[in-house]
């Protein structure tokens, strides 16, 4: 019976040792994109994916993972901006296309 117990405790570390362990090094911060004075219905994209649309008289805002971004914006199938911008810390960027 004791020989058992002890079988039975060292199965039970050996198991410990093999279980998978997390680590969770960081969290994604999350930055704003903000787009204004665009044509109405201007397609904007980040990374290459759709992340929203132009509205009249109305910044368009995007939230985005801090880092490098690439921003394009598109109407009416003609590339109107295309620039990469940095976002960190949660900050926000706007990006006035009056002023491009």
């Amino acid at each position: 019976m004791r020989k058992e117990l002890i079988l039975a405790f060292a199965f039970s570390l050996a198991a410990c040792g093999a279980m998978p362990r997390h680590h969770v090094s960081h969290i994604d911060r999350m930055s704003t994109l903000e787009v204004r004075n665009g044509p109405e219905g201007a397609l904007v994209l980040v990374d290459g994916l759709e992340a929203g649309r132009l509205q009249a008289r109305k910044p368009t805002t995007v939230s985005v993972p801090d880092g490098q971004r690439s921003v394009e914006i598109k109407h009416s199938g003609e590339t109107v901006y295309s620039k990469s911008v940095f976002v960190q810390d949660g900050s926000r960027r706007v990006i006035d296309l009056k002023q491009n």
